[in-house]
């Protein structure tokens, strides 16, 4: 479905992935608490409790699915947890006939962007791009002129 038909795709959208993250869920929880599987996911390797994977996991909070219409974001405290969630997400869709790009499918996001800046998950460095890092300069530059004449037009103090 277009996302542009009167608005209509994205709410359908969303709520088919909300069922698929249900699914996630009430199978991440399964796993957990040592229960059956959900009929086919069973083809998914469980990760036992010494490898840090759901079976580890003491807390229904230490781990969570959720997504906007199209993006899952699995939350974990451990990698291993979030590598199970990640096969049970992908054997789901498969399932469902639903194509994922496995480019994206990587495991867990390593390097994000967020309002220009990168950071690196692995890594833990908050990097500044140079076009970005050239624009807080030049900004910061702006700022002292100004106060320099007396006051900053909110027009700066805003951007």
């Amino acid at each position: 479905m277009p996302f542009y038909a009167i608005g209509l795709g994205p709410p359908h959208c969303q709520e088919f992935a909300n069922t698929v993250r249900n699914i996630i869920k009430d199978e991440a929880e399964r796993r957990r608490l040592g229960t059956l599987y959900l009929p086919g996911l069973e083809l998914v390797t469980r990760t036992d409790a010494a490898s840090g994977g759901l079976a580890a996991t003491q807390l229904p909070q230490a781990f969570t699915t959720e997504v906007y219409i199209d993006d899952f974001q699995h939350l974990t405290q451990l990698l291993q947890e979030g590598l199970e969630l990640f096969e049970i997400r992908a054997k789901a869709c498969e399932f469902l006939g639903l194509i994922e790009k496995v480019v994206k499918q990587d495991g867990p996001a390593r390097v994000m962007m967020l309002l220009g800046f990168e950071f690196n998950s692995i890594t833990g460095v908050l990097r500044i791009p140079e076009a970005k890092a050239k624009k807080i300069v030049l900004l910061i530059r702006q700022v002292i002129a100004a106060a320099h004449k007396g006051s900053v037009p909110w027009s700066i103090l805003l951007s």
